[in-house]
């Protein structure tokens, strides 16, 4: 795609990833430790509900999103497209941390694989052989494909899961704890995804759409990172810390230790082959201005490195239920990305956004590494 049209894919994405944190409103947070810490027999019962909340929250949530279209955000055209990749990418999401809850990280991995890369090497293989020229639209038809195939693997898997009946009533006491519950968590991933996002609307603000397109192409390599570490070390570990933190805290530290070791070796590992590829892959390209402006990856790259590390402690604060304390360190992060992407932005231009999440991610960490050893 021209850096343009990058600039508004870029933008589309985040309003989706926006969108679908509004629907599933972290119930997550709620429901993985309420499945680790009950009976087995119960667990498929958590699930049903758990489905129901969201139900209830797409009847909300949906209609109201419409304004984005009353105010052209995103064309009427792609409305329908809008609509089923959210729900799907939704759904999709919440069998992902189903399946990791339980301890498959094989299927929950399948699944991430469909929905997120499977119909981009689609695209690669058919725009390399020269076979179809993909629009910003066929893109995303692309997208809503794969990211339906995913939902349908998803249900197949979940049947051979065997969780019990579900001929009880539907358990509303239970459904409003996790509101109650979650309500911190989702106030949370809020004020991080500004954190992630909003240097692309101050940049889009003060710069141009080429601009938002040369931040989001570093930015997701960056993000990739994130994500390979995410599914090959993070999602394996945090359920056995969950777990182990009432029954056993040797185990729990041993766990403990591995995280910050395993995640630290993935960062170096992830860093150094970028480090290899990334001059071919911009000669590949062949944009220029990509190539003038990878000091934005260079800033970027350990500062997400930073921001991986920070799950250790994280997920220290979250099995000791201080869930008030990490909505309020989040917020406090968010708050001072606001102030940095403002400043920085607007005094060093493209680079400002990089510097900014980079201070952001810095103090995250050290505010949440500080508390979970005072805690």
């Amino acid at each position: 795609m021209s850096l343009s049209e990058l600039g508004i894919y870029s933008l589309f994405f985040t309003i989706i990833t926006l969108s679908y944190i509004l629907i599933g409103y972290d119930y997550y947070t709620y429901s993985t430790r309420e499945i680790l810490t009950k009976d087995y027999r119960s667990k498929a019962l958590m699930v049903r509900d758990q489905f129901i909340f969201h139900l209830l929250t797409y009847v909300i949530v949906l209609p109201l999103l419409y304004s984005i279209f009353l105010f052209n955000i995103i064309p009427q055209s792609y409305l329908f497209l809008f609509y089923t990749i959210l729900v799907c990418e939704h759904l999709s999401q919440e069998c992902f941390r189903l399946f990791t809850t339980l301890s498959k990280p094989l299927i929950a991995n399948l699944i991430f694989f469909i929905k997120s890369s499977s119909w981009v090497y689609i695209i690669l293989l058919i725009s390399g052989l020269g076979l179809f020229d993909f629009t910003l639209k066929h893109i995303l038809i692309m997208w809503n494909v794969g990211v339906f195939l995913s939902v349908l693997v998803s249900l197949f898997y979940i049947k051979t899961l065997h969780l019990g009946a579900i001929n009880k009533p539907v358990n509303w006491k239970w459904i409003k704890r996790g509101i109650v519950i979650s309500t911190p968590f989702f106030i949370s991933t809020i004020a991080q995804k500004v954190i992630e996002f909003s240097n692309r609307f101050f940049i889009d603000q003060y710069l141009t759409k080429d601009a938002v397109g040369i931040y989001a192409f570093y930015s997701n390599i960056a993000n990739s990172m994130l994500t390979i570490t995410y599914t090959a070390v993070i999602m394996i570990i945090y359920p056995k810390l969950i777990e182990y933190y009432d029954k056993d805290i040797a185990i729990y530290k041993e766990y403990e230790k591995k995280l910050w070791v395993y995640t630290f070796i993935s960062s170096i590992i992830y860093i150094g082959v970028i480090f290899i590829i990334i001059s071919p892959l911009l000669s590949f390209l062949g944009e220029k201005d990509l190539s003038e402006h990878i000091s934005i990856l260079w800033i970027l790259l350990p500062g997400t490195a930073i921001y991986m590390l920070s799950f250790v402690p994280h997920y220290n604060l979250y099995v000791k239920h201080k869930d008030i304390l990490i909505m309020s360190l989040t917020i406090t992060g968010a708050v001072f990305n606001f102030i940095f992407n403002f400043f920085f932005i607007k005094r060093y231009g493209l680079y400002g956004a990089p510097l900014a999440l980079s201070f952001t991610y810095m103090l995250i960490f050290s505010l949440k590494y500080y508390y979970s050893r005072v805690t």
